[in-house]
């Protein structure tokens, strides 16, 4: 039911839409390709499903809380409840939350969870300058978030007639923010494209804003669409996961494996650490030549590191036995 809709297809159609639309020969909103596309009805039943799978969401019909609360000498910042629209809400919430952290308080702020929400917060919080430790029952791929269907469209959040004034101003900027950042991630690198999305016997009513909407057209043309006698199509965007954004993950784990080092490199009880991005390891430079060319983006040295601590196997030993989590 999704169709790829790139830059110059847009281009494409926006030209022959003002064209056509000059000489009067097409009415406004009908889809230059009208006569060309057909849609047959998808047939659907349970003998076609091959996988299931579910992901309790965290549904409120009063909307998603966001609100600060003063505990002890802390400030408690509340941001849960995002129902089925937490990737499309995600750096809008995380903004505005981190909006919320006092400017004269410590530099060191603790996340609790690592679905979307708390990894947004975090990453916002991080460019802001802040220290960021997560903590977390789960991590991806293991989180409600790591299989949501991230397409960016903030329907079932909230029910209207349970939501006021002030939640609803708090909605609006978080949808506008986040259309907007998620924009810049647009391309194969972040696996974030444009589609065309179907809505069958529904219109939308624009939560967030009618601009969150481009190239709204409804059809009335059964034969070509669905079988549906109203199908309402608009452009959105997907965000993709897999291999689509192994490029983006590979410079996160890379970028870890370098603070990762760096920090050990201060820890009196290491004795030494081999990654080829500290500039004291004796292969740096030719790490740096075959690995990090001129031309190509920050210089990354790879995601595999290895340490040697005082105390030799003994050592070596007591850190394992007392690690508990291990990842990146």
């Amino acid at each position: 039911m999704h169709k790829l809709f790139g830059r110059r297809n847009l281009l494409k159609m926006a030209g022959l839409t003002g064209a056509v639309g000059l000489t009067g020969g097409m009415s406004m909103g009908q889809h230059p390709d009208e006569v060309k596309r057909i849609f047959n009805p998808v047939q659907v039943h349970p003998q076609r499903v091959i996988r299931t799978l579910v992901g309790l969401r965290p549904y409120r019909a009063s909307g998603f809380v966001l609100r600060t609360e003063k505990l002890g000498d802390k400030t408690l910042i509340h941001n849960y409840g995002h129902g089925g629209s937490g990737v499309t809400l995600s750096w809008g919430v995380a903004t505005l939350a981190a909006d919320m952290v006092s400017k004269d308080v410590s530099k060191h702020v603790a996340i609790l969870g690592s679905g979307v929400i708390g990894l947004s917060t975090a990453r916002v919080l991080q460019q802001r300058g802040y220290e960021v430790t997560i903590y977390t029952k789960a991590i991806p791929p293991h989180t409600t978030s790591n299989i949501a269907g991230a397409l960016w469209f903030p329907t079932t959040l909230f029910e209207k007639d349970r939501v006021d004034s002030a939640f609803m101003s708090q909605f609006n900027q978080a949808c506008q923010i986040s259309y907007r950042r998620f924009q810049d991630l647009i391309g194969d690198e972040y696996g974030v494209k444009w589609i065309n999305h179907f809505n069958i016997e529904s219109s939308i009513s624009y939560p967030g804003g009618t601009n969150l909407y481009p190239g709204v057209i409804d059809h009335f043309n059964p034969s070509s669409y669905f079988g549906s006698n109203q199908v309402q199509e608009f452009n959105a965007m997907l965000i993709e996961r897999g291999l689509r954004t192994l490029a983006l993950r590979m410079e996160r784990a890379c970028d870890n494996a370098l603070a990762l080092a760096r920090w050990l490199e201060e820890q009196p009880t290491v004795a030494t650490v081999h990654y080829p991005g500290l500039a004291g390891h004796p292969q740096h430079e030719l790490a740096r030549r075959q690995m990090c060319p001129e031309g190509y983006g920050e210089p990354r040295y790879g995601a595999l590191l290895a340490f040697e601590l005082r105390g030799g196997i003994d050592a070596g030993r007591k850190l394992i036995d007392s690690v508990r989590l291990c990842t990146h």
